[in-house]
Formats: structure tokens, C-alpha cells, sequence
């Protein structure tokens, strides 16, 4: 094969479509046809996609090694985090309020939240905000790694507490979700008082936040269910039934996704929507 069919065929190979929010997440909050309502932040209504068309940049990570295109950090989600993730996901969808924690969902979970955290447009976005330019795909992608690696050594260090909220039995109450879905927060006054950091676009100081035994991140993982991961630093995991969220509560981390969104939030439902405001 001369070299010019070899470099063909590694870019055939090559998954253009890169998910920053996992189709396998997304499913999560997917109605009985199989799609989600997606409220673009620039647009007046909601309109029904499949998980598929939905969070996707051609190429968001691909990088270039010797004049060839290299695939491997989408093909590193997909096998070792949504591989993992979805069968766990498929679980939550189905069982809602009555979903069972297992132990072996714990590392899966953490590995979900750790990559989510950077795997973003919204991160993208961060970064190149504080550097004031838009940086080179390699300067993203080495920033994405080590923030992820910071975030798993620490929890491998210092498990934390796993703590999941449900919105049954209140019918008229569902998470939404969007394009940067987690959360982060941060207090210093215990772990029943919580003050969520300001939304994008501000980079989070992750050296400070995993040191506090009172920080941590909350994602929706379905319309019924919510994660919250403390960084209690007792070197346990507490596993609990999902407890009910209190509806007004449920709104306000609705905001505050929809806050920290930068393109789209989405739902199972459209009017949990409604309350958007064209930007």
C-alpha cells in the first residue's frame, strides 16, 4: 500500500461527529419515540431530535499527529466511559425513583462526572476566554487531560459521598439538562448549606475546590434522577435510596443549568422548558 492509500485509509477511520454530551446520557431524558425536546438558547421554541444529532462539534477532538488525523480521545469516551456508563444509564431510565445503586456503579459514575466536567464547549469556551484567544486544539486537549486526571486522583485518594435525588413523587417536577451539565458548587459554611459557583464562562479552580470537604458536583442523570458527588474526604462511599428533591429546589438547578448552558438545554418534556427566554 503506498503511503498516500495509508494516510487514506487511518482518515477513514476517523469518528468526525464528537459528542461532548454523550448520546447514551441524552437517552436518559428521551420520551417513547425516542427523542428529547432541545430548546436552542437562540430560538423560541423546543423542537423533538434524536440523542444522535444533538451535542456534536465535527472533529472537537481530533488532533493532527505527524500530517494524520488521530481519533483516539473520542474513541477513549466511548469505550472506557460511555461503554461503561451506558448500561448503568439504561438502569436509571428505567427503574427512576427506584433505581438501586450498586458498588460497582460508584467508579463508573466518578469516571462520568470527571470527564464531563471538561469535555465540554463550554469548557472549550473557558479556556479560550482566559488565555484570550482561541487556542490551539493541542493547548485544549492537554488542559482537558489534566484536569481530568487531577479530578480521578483525588477521588481515588479520598472517595467521596454519592448522594442521588429524585423529583418522583412529584409529577408536575423534572430535570432538565443542556450542554454543561454539571454543576459545580462550593461553601464553607457545612454540607447543608450550598453556594453554587458562578456559571460560565468562568474557568473552576479545581486545586480549590476538590481540597474542601464540603465542595462538590451535581448533574441530572434523568428527568427523575439527580447526582450529587461531595468531596467529603471520610474515604467512604454512603449509599442511599434516591431522596426527594423538593420541587422548588428542582427549579432552581433547572436555572442553573439553563444559566451555564451555552447553545441548548433539553427535556423530556417541553413545557419544563417554558420558561425560557430567547437569548
Amino acid at each position: 500500500m503506498s503511503q498516500s492509500a495509508a494516510t487514506q485509509a487511518l482518515r477513514q477511520n476517523i469518528t468526525r461527529e464528537n459528542h461532548f454530551l454523550p448520546v447514551c446520557y441524552q437517552e436518559s431524558f428521551t420520551n417513547a419515540e425516542g427523542e428529547l425536546c432541545v430548546q436552542f438558547l437562540d430560538k423560541d421554541s423546543p423542537i423533538p431530535l434524536h440523542p444522535r444529532v444533538v451535542g456534536k462539534i465535527n472533529d472537537f477532538y481530533t488532533r493532527t499527529i505527524d500530517g494524520v488525523d488521530d481519533d483516539k480521545i473520542e474513541r477513549f469516551f466511548g469505550e472506557f466511559v460511555e461503554g461503561e456508563y451506558s448500561s448503568v444509564a439504561k438502569r436509571i431510565k428505567a427503574h427512576k425513583n427506584e433505581f438501586v445503586l450498586r458498588r460497582e456503579d460508584i467508579p463508573i459514575l466518578l469516571k462520568f462526572v470527571a470527564t464531563q466536567i471538561v469535555r465540554t464547549l463550554a469548557h472549550r469556551l473557558c479556556v479560550d476566554e482566559q488565555a484570550g484567544i482561541e487556542v490551539p486544539q493541542g493547548v485544549f486537549i492537554h488542559n482537558m487531560h489534566r484536569k481530568m486526571k487531577l479530578i480521578t486522583h483525588s477521588w481515588s485518594c479520598n472517595c467521596p459521598d454519592i448522594i442521588l435525588w429524585t423529583t418522583l413523587p412529584y409529577l408536575g417536577s423534572q430535570y432538565i439538562t443542556g450542554d454543561n451539565p454539571v454543576v459545580c458548587f462550593s461553601t464553607n459554611d457545612g454540607p447543608n448549606v450550598q453556594t453554587f459557583l458562578p456559571p460560565v464562562h468562568k474557568i473552576i479552580d479545581l486545586n480549590e475546590s476538590l481540597k474542601s470537604s464540603f465542595n462538590g458536583f451535581i448533574v441530572p442523570l434523568s428527568p427523575y434522577i439527580c447526582l450529587q458527588v461531595v468531596n467529603s474526604h471520610r474515604g467512604r462511599v454512603t449509599i442511599k435510596p434516591p431522596q426527594p428533591k423538593d420541587p422548588r429546589e428542582v427549579r432552581e438547578f433547572n436555572q442553573l443549568i439553563y444559566n451555564q448552558s451555552v447553545q441548548f438545554v433539553a427535556a423530556r418534556e417541553a413545557e419544563f422548558l417554558r420558561f425560557h427566554t430567547k437569548k
